[in-house]
């Protein structure tokens, strides 16, 4: 495809130097006196200049008219924000829904993740109109995703869990994009992505330990309270303490709620003042372009410098690369997934037979602490000198 491109470039380019060609052989010579001639060379070299802009002009003209219109270089550059930056955000919670419900059964190989993440784009393209799901799936049909254990975003899995860490994108670069889009950009873009999708997995976690999930504790809780008969009352109180159940739910509840908060906060950053932020000002440069009939002859370097600083400002603002930040976002999400396992456990043991399997104070107490903890590494972090970035991200958690 992209053979046919520059040959459709190379007639066009040659047709029209042999224009420029006949347009100065053409040129009447009006005066070929000795004398004149200082003035003859002087003209011609005043239309060979001429030509050489023209042709500058017209070379990236046709350049920007191959990328934006016949390469479809805003919908490719579109593809990277919908996936590696998770722009399609229905598709990426029903792939993390879908691989939740069956990690059980299987390891995170490539294989079940494109599985599930086909799954998905099926049930997001259910919705859409037919031309758009086509268009739809014929995209997520190039995409592969890769299990990489070596990511530094996965945080570590509680016992008996599969470790979500380090699933990455791959994507086959071809055509005209290759020149805007290298395997270093490809890199930073993977990195965002492993971060971004496990904040939306810690973000649904948290979610599926919501209150109203506790309705089948909270029945039979109610039930314990009123009693159903004296006898099965005393049963039961002799067993449980009605006071240390009241009081795990109610510190769920309120933990669950200031996680979500930090995730929350934290996803709203990355997506609204980076990503979303840096889009913007990428596309009003391309519209630009695209409004402006005479096209410099520097357009061509001035789409890849847009591009490359498109991927700078990711990584610098994201702190993806800010090692601190990292490790940070490593403990945060341990600890989540600790935390969200330990409750699920809690949980199902309520739910079958109103039985406490912890000690609730000591865990209450340990919980605590280690939130803290977390309050203040990344306090300390974003008020550090080095980490002007994240100032947004300050403002946004009121620390």
């Amino acid at each position: 495809m992209f053979r046919d491109v520059v040959s459709e470039f190379v007639k066009s380019f040659g047709k029209w130097q042999l224009d420029q060609m006949k347009t100065l052989h053409d040129q009447p010579v009006t005066n070929r006196a000795t004398d004149s001639c200082h003035s003859a060379e002087t003209g011609h070299m005043l239309l060979l200049q001429e030509a050489v802009e023209n042709m500058n002009r017209l070379r990236s003209q046709h350049i920007f008219l191959l990328a934006m219109e016949k390469n479809y270089l805003i919908q490719k550059m579109s593809f990277f924000r919908d996936f590696y930056l998770l722009g399609l955000g229905e598709l990426f919670f029903g792939f993390i829904s879908q691989i939740s419900t069956e990690t059980k059964q299987h390891s995170l190989q490539s294989t079940f993740l494109n599985k599930c993440f086909l799954e998905a784009a099926k049930k997001t393209s259910s919705v859409m109109s037919v031309s758009s799901a086509t268009y739809f799936l014929e995209n997520v049909s190039n995409v592969r995703l890769l299990h990489d254990q070596k990511s530094m975003f996965y945080g570590a899995s509680p016992s008996g869990e599969v470790s979500w860490g380090g699933i990455q994108i791959k994507y086959q670069i071809d055509g005209l994009l290759s020149f805007f889009v290298s395997e270093k950009d490809l890199s930073v873009l993977n990195e965002l992505f492993d971060l971004l999708l496990t904040l939306r997995r810690a973000e649904f976690c948290l979610n599926a330990i919501h209150w109203s999930k506790f309705k089948p504790i909270l029945k039979q809780f109610a039930v314990l309270q009123r009693g159903i008969s004296e006898k099965e009352t005393r049963s039961k109180l002799n067993t449980v303490d009605i006071q240390q159940i009241d009081k795990y739910l109610r510190f769920v509840n309120y933990m669950r709620t200031r996680l979500l908060f930090l995730i929350e906060s934290i996803l709203s950053y990355l997506m609204l003042d980076v990503v979303d932020s840096e889009w913007k000002v990428m596309n009003q440069k391309f519209a630009k372009w695209q409004a402006n009939d005479e096209n410099n002859a520097t357009v061509f370097q001035e789409i890849f410098d847009t591009q490359q600083q498109f991927v700078n400002q990711l990584a610098n603002l994201s702190c993806v690369r800010l090692l601190p930040f990292t490790r940070f976002l490593n403990h945060l999400f341990s600890f989540v997934f600790y935390f969200v396992a330990d409750v699920s456990h809690v949980n199902q043991a309520l739910s079958e037979r109103l039985e406490l399997v912890i000690a609730v104070d000591p865990w209450i107490t340990k919980t605590s602490l280690e939130f803290r903890k977390q309050e203040t590494l990344l306090l300390a972090i974003i008020t550090s000198p080095g980490s002007s970035a994240l100032k947004k991200l300050f403002l946004l958690l009121k620390l």
